[in-house]
């Protein structure tokens, strides 16, 4: 997995970009563990509130 002991930046964007990259990390792992790419469904139904 990711290296936890590195300590992630305080600094947004930087910090969005060390959690982006941990999960790529992550994702790519279990992909290649399972041996197929994994893959994500999303379904929405009506208008989001904003």
């Amino acid at each position: 997995m990711s290296d936890l002991t590195v300590q992630a930046p305080l600094e947004e964007p930087a910090r969005q970009e060390y959690f982006m990259e941990m999960a790529k990390k992550q994702v790519t792992q279990l992909s290649r563990e399972l041996g197929r790419p994994l893959t994500c469904c999303i379904n929405t139904f009506g208008c989001p509130i904003v």
